[in-house]
């Protein structure tokens, strides 16, 4: 059974009279337990790489009503409500959506063609004024309006182009005319901490940067007539982990089936990214980014991870430790020893045996590494043996 941080202090004290308050305050001890804890963790990982393993549901929003639609992240969740964990190892319910624009640095901005006087225009085209473009090179590439008649308005997707004129993917909000200046550039995918959610796939949206410019006299300014558009990547937000293990992807039931069909999530290294398989992803800055087109994850009703947390630190005496009760001795026996040295040389303070106390912790460690040692080869052989 978890056991809380009071538990702890008062078996650390109970370890030798002079661990009382005064000079080893609670608090004292909470820092020392907070890092504690995440340095046993580690240890036990070394031995066994599923030690203190959770699942974490991710769910989708089937709607895909709108990309600013709250997601869910967090075991237990519904209505489209996130989860972070809380300090017991459980989760805490909160509101969050996908949030709002961001800083984006634009210089890998490519600028495919100078602004340019626009010819004339219909709904979904453009003509530039004395171009000449090699048919379809600026296909998927974006459109933006950066002066006179539409300049200010969303920039448009081109889905193709003749030698003059562009063809777009959506109509023009305000159509220009000959008043109107644009520009063509590459949209470049940058990565940024937003909370996304999986409402759209990829999860993007397109943000505006502007450069810094020099006037003649060498004074920068921004340049606000020529807008470079982004378009920033958005993962689903995971709580602290040492490592994610595994995923499952489970699908929704189908017609006369009453739960639906789970297959392996394929976890990339980042460096692999592009090698997209069936039910890909990969891990970045604490997000889970999945891979492929919305056609990828048709039908797919969410995602479980298997993962190892890392603890939070201690605020308070009620909190309660990640690590299981078997783990309470050697965190004691340790921290009594960091509390002894704490005592060294402290004036009208009774002796404190620190040989004795770093000889009780050396075992306490050990033998909790030689239990994790055996549970993990007890696991293993039943695994073999077929019983789970």
């Amino acid at each position: 059974m978890p056991f809380t941080l009071a538990t702890y202090i008062q078996q650390v004290r109970n370890r030798h009279p002079a661990f009382d308050k005064r000079l080893v305050p609670d608090k004292v001890l909470a820092d020392f337990a907070s890092l504690d804890q995440r340095d046993i963790l580690t240890m036990a990982l070394s031995r066994d790489r599923q030690y203190l393993a959770q699942s974490l549901a991710i769910g989708f929003d089937l709607d895909n009503a709108a990309l600013d639609a709250p997601g869910t992240a967090g075991v237990g969740t519904a209505g489209g409500v996130p989860a972070e964990p809380d300090r017991n190892g459980g989760f805490r319910l909160v509101q969050a959506t996908t949030g709002s624009g961001v800083q984006v640095d634009t210089t890998e901005v490519v600028t495919l063609v100078d602004e340019t006087p626009v010819q004339g225009a219909t709904s979904n085209t453009l003509t530039g004024a004395g171009v000449s473009w090699a048919t379809n090179a600026y296909a998927n590439d974006v459109v933006v309006i950066t002066a006179g008649l539409g300049a200010g308005q969303p920039p448009r997707t081109i889905q193709s182009n003749t030698s003059g004129q562009l063809t777009l993917t959506s109509a023009w909000a305000i159509i220009p005319d000959g008043t109107s200046l644009f520009q063509v550039v590459q949209a470049v995918t940058a990565l940024d901490d937003q909370f996304g959610v999986v409402t759209d796939l990829p999860s993007t949206t397109q943000q505006t940067g502007y450069l810094v410019r020099l006037n003649a006299q060498g004074v920068p300014y921004i340049d606000t007539t020529k807008p470079l558009v982004v378009s920033i990547a958005r993962g689903v937000p995971l709580p602290p982990y040492h490592s994610v293990l595994r995923g499952t992807v489970r699908m929704l039931p189908q017609a006369g089936e009453t739960t639906g069909c789970t297959y392996p999530l394929t976890l990339q290294s980042y460096s692999a990214r592009g090698a997209v398989g069936s039910f890909a992803a990969y891990l970045f800055n604490g997000t889970l980014r999945l891979l492929g087109g919305r056609c990828d994850w048709d039908n797919v009703q969410g995602i479980e991870l298997d993962y190892v947390p890392i603890p939070p630190d201690f605020t308070a005496r009620t909190d309660v430790f990640l690590l299981p009760d078997t783990a309470l001795p050697v965190a004691v026996a340790r921290a009594a020893f960091f509390a002894a040295t704490r005592l060294q040389g402290l004036p009208d303070v009774p002796p404190v045996p620190l040989d004795t106390f770093a000889l009780q912790a050396t075992s306490a460690t050990n033998a909790f590494m030689n239990t994790l040692l055996l549970t993990k080869t007890a696991r293993v052989s039943r695994m073999r043996r077929g019983r789970y």
